[in-house]
């Protein structure tokens, strides 16, 4: 996102969007807008990360080290980077910590319309509708399929 607020977390182009959830559940269930999940407009796909705390795992220090190093040039994405974690320590980034082969071993990604979610679009004078959609069942794609989704953009 360049800014916050927004529907989508990355948009591949006009009709093609991504949104990023993760979890520390046990079980794999995520908080969305309805409009994330159905649409005349966009064709979305949902990156679904599940995530356990671990004493020695993955830092989000780390995470941020890393994409500070490797989008250095992208002025806009470090200053919105800056201005998430500007009330927090680096002590803090150290301490919040995860089991990455974990992590790695339990990102999936979906197509939102296989997503469990009411089928009709939001009546009018209704905003602003979110609830909780279990993906346990839910098929997902390969890395390979949203690598050809992207690059079809």
């Amino acid at each position: 996102q360049s800014r916050d607020r927004m529907r989508f977390d990355f948009t591949i182009n006009n009709q093609r969007k991504i949104e990023v959830k993760s979890t520390i559940k046990p079980v794999r269930i995520h908080h969305f807008k309805h409009s994330q999940l159905l649409s005349l407009t966009y064709d979305i796909r949902i990156v679904s990360i599940m995530l356990q705390k671990s004493d020695a795992g993955l830092s989000l220090k780390e995470v941020i080290d890393t994409i500070r190093s490797l989008y250095q040039s992208n002025y806009d994405l470090m200053l919105h980077i800056d201005t998430l974690i500007s009330g927090i320590d680096n002590e803090e980034l150290e301490l919040l910590q995860y089991d990455e082969p974990y992590l790695r071993n339990n990102i999936r990604i979906y197509d939102a319309k296989d997503i469990p979610h009411f089928n009709e679009l939001t009546p009018e004078g209704i905003f602003n509708a979110e609830y909780d959609s279990c993906l346990t069942n839910v098929s997902y794609n390969g890395i390979e399929q949203t690598i050809s989704w992207v690059e079809g953009a």
